[in-house]
């Protein structure tokens, strides 16, 4: 038989027209997508609510990115003392608590909910630009506890791909090995720390991480990950090594692509970078 070419990893888009909109069409996409959150989010929310009420704003007085710079920060020190006087989420939940399928806990605590149906695409984009496809086996190896990380964000999103997911956690390396081995997984999804903890394991064990192993596309999170670790990754498996970061409350806040030129946002996403102590946002740069 041929041999049969690899797939080209490096085309891969969610919803190409958002990911490719020029900066001025993005800006008034994003405009007209934060005036509905926060009417929504006024209407149905007490917190958010409460929040407009003392600082004298309505929601009409919110019609662009700029205007986020009149409503006031809420800090996670904040989160968890509104949690506290007002359980479980202080007031910001914007559905009624019998709709939710899952309450995840995260440090804190702090409290979040898992919707019925996890609709948001900030993870699948990322997945897709990092080179995961259809029909991929990929290893899910972040905490399955308690956290919404591992079970809600990523393996809903490899689900919506099309890729099927081994859901190992963390730790375990020997059997993680074994794992990859026998069921020829070629998609890593977990820290970077923990992906060259299974590299020195495998090579323990007396295999070779290219030869013995299956791992084409890999994306880490949840730790810095530098130059030098991802070109020793990628050279150890023969495999592509993309990052992300979000957080748990929010989700996917940024992702890299194959350019590897920087972090992309996500198309769900508003995101301001301010002064903390002002409030106020700051320029590029």
């Amino acid at each position: 038989m041929p041999k049969q070419e690899a797939p080209d990893r490096t085309k891969g888009y969610f919803k190409k027209n958002l990911e490719t909109m020029a900066r001025e069409k993005r800006l008034e996409y994003l405009n007209r997508k934060l005036k509905g959150i926060v009417q929504y989010a006024y209407r149905h929310s007490r917190a958010i609510r409460d929040k407009f009420d003392s600082a004298g704003l309505t929601p009409k007085e919110v019609q662009t990115m700029k205007d986020l710079e009149k409503v006031s920060i809420t800090k996670k020190t904040d989160l968890i003392e509104l949690q506290k006087k007002n359980p479980p989420f202080g007031g910001f939940e914007g559905v009624p608590i019998d709709r939710l399928r899952r309450i995840y806990i995260s440090p804190g605590p702090i409290f979040e909910p898992g919707e019925e149906e996890y609709e948001e695409i900030g993870w699948v984009q990322a997945f897709l630009a990092a080179g995961f496809m259809p029909g991929d086996i990929a290893i899910n190896t972040f905490s399955y506890h308690m956290v919404p990380f591992a079970l809600n964000m990523v393996d809903n999103s490899l689900h919506r791909i099309g890729c099927i997911t081994v859901p190992t956690g963390v730790g375990n390396t020997e059997q993680q090995v074994n794992i990859m081995k026998s069921l020829n997984v070629n998609a890593f999804c977990g820290t970077p720390s923990f992906l060259l903890n299974v590299a020195e394991k495998a090579e323990e064990m007396g295999l070779d991480c290219r030869g013995d192993l299956s791992l084409r596309v890999g994306f880490v999170a949840a730790e810095m990950l530098p130059e030098s670790l991802r070109s020793k990754l990628e050279e150890k498996f023969g495999m592509i090594i993309r990052q992300g970061y979000g957080t748990a409350d929010i989700g996917c806040l940024g992702y890299e692509c194959m350019e590897k030129s920087g972090m992309h946002i996500p198309d769900d996403k508003i995101v301001e970078i301010v002064d903390p102590r002002t409030g106020k946002q700051l320029p590029p740069g």
